[in-house]
């Protein structure tokens, strides 16, 4: 994720100051943007190029059906 940041954790901790669970969808999908070429494509100084296709893939994002939760089976 360039400057030698390596995993979600560290790229959350790094550019955003929280932790994966933490991470906002413009957030994850800012990420998800830069993951072709992270060392080129810095998602913590992203360029016009990055923002275009982080709204790409928030687009993308709202056509995945979200799953409920799994029943909490009772005693």
């Amino acid at each position: 994720m360039g400057d030698g940041i390596y995993g979600a954790e560290a790229v959350a901790k790094h550019h955003f100051n929280t932790t994966p669970d933490r991470l906002s969808r413009s957030q994850c999908a800012l990420i998800a943007a830069s993951l072709p070429t992270p060392l080129r494509f810095d998602s913590g100084h992203p360029s016009s190029y990055l923002y275009r296709r982080q709204r790409k893939i928030m687009r993308l994002m709202k056509l995945v059906p979200v799953f409920p939760e799994p029943e909490k089976k009772h005693n």
